[in-house]
């Protein structure tokens, strides 16, 4: 009984150690712009939507500035049964379709740590589909009966953040990227047509910079811009 309880507060304790390690999502750079409606709601994103990328348009460089993967200090040689995973966050997918991702985890004895492990899974999952900018992971918490809990963040788009432009608005670069703008996950696709569509304009090179947005589980996308 003395040994079940050391066990229990051992995984208590490395499980709030890795989720603190883990690096919390921060706006870095205020955008105080504003873009003014157009006289015509829609007319915009109609426009776009139905503009043709030319074949031989060249995609602009784009990074991700991630965050840190948290480091599972402690947990090795630390065992339990893990019973049970509970999401929450989802919203892309159904719980059934991210438990048939970790059900091969599902019922093994594993250490702490392999709960990384985990964790990719599911992100890799939603960038199969996808959904780049979504990450899995694990908050803190007691596992009580060898259940886990992983929270999903599924990536939404924070602001739109320009430097460097002269002859073209900021007004008409965001308005280009319009497209990928909503309250869902971004998509790759939608990324890439948007990016691909300012490439179109005459003169205008682009690198797309993703970083971790003010707002909680939002990515601001930061466009460096040069005018030939």
């Amino acid at each position: 009984m003395r040994n079940t309880l050391k066990q229990v507060i051992i995984l208590g304790q490395v499980i709030l150690w890795l989720a603190m390690a883990a690096v919390t999502w921060a706006g870095q750079e205020p955008e105080e712009s504003v873009v003014p409606d157009s006289g015509m709601p829609g007319a915009v994103e109609r426009s776009l939507n139905e503009r043709e990328i030319p074949a031989h348009s060249r995609l602009p460089e784009i990074s991700v500035q991630d965050e840190q993967s948290a480091v599972f200090k402690g947990g090795e040689g630390v065992t339990f049964r893990l019973s049970k995973i509970r999401f929450e966050g989802q919203r892309v997918f159904a719980d059934q379709d991210l438990q048939e991702v970790v059900a091969p985890y599902v019922g093994q004895t594993m250490e702490v740590s392999a709960l990384k492990e985990v964790t990719d899974e599911v992100t890799r999952f939603y960038k199969e589909h996808g959904y780049f900018l979504s990450r899995a992971y694990v908050p803190p918490q007691c596992i009580k009966e060898g259940e886990v809990l992983i929270k999903v963040r599924e990536g939404r788009l924070g602001e739109i953040i320009i430097r460097g432009n002269k002859r073209y608005s900021r007004e008409l670069l965001r308005n280009t990227l319009k497209v990928i703008r909503g309250e869902g996950a971004v998509r790759t696709a939608d990324v890439e047509r948007g990016l691909l569509l300012l490439t179109d304009i005459p003169g205008l090179n682009v690198k797309a910079t993703f970083k971790p947005g003010e707002r909680p589980g939002t990515s601001d996308i930061v466009l460096d811009v040069t005018e030939d």
